[in-house]
């Protein structure tokens, strides 16, 4: 496995790191983790569901009703 180092986190970011943790039950570093690889998988897949929701929709487009409109805008009386 690689390994990173991060300098010059912000203080805030940093106690808001150390608070997740411990809400979670994980050390700073395995939240850190889980935070990385969530997010870099979830940049991964997110084109892949996209793909999938476009041909899933021209195999079976939705059939949706005509909407009949009035071009004429209604008229406003004025007293």
């Amino acid at each position: 496995m690689r390994a990173i180092t991060v300098r010059n986190l912000d203080d805030e970011v940093h106690r808001a790191l150390m608070e997740r943790a411990h809400a979670n039950k994980r050390s700073m570093e395995a939240e850190a983790r889980e935070i990385l690889t969530r997010e870099v998988r979830a940049d991964v897949a997110f084109p892949n569901v996209l793909v999938e929701f476009y041909y899933a929709c021209r195999e079976d487009p939705a059939e949706l009703p005509e909407i009949t409109r009035d071009m004429e805008p209604p008229r406003v009386e004025f007293e």
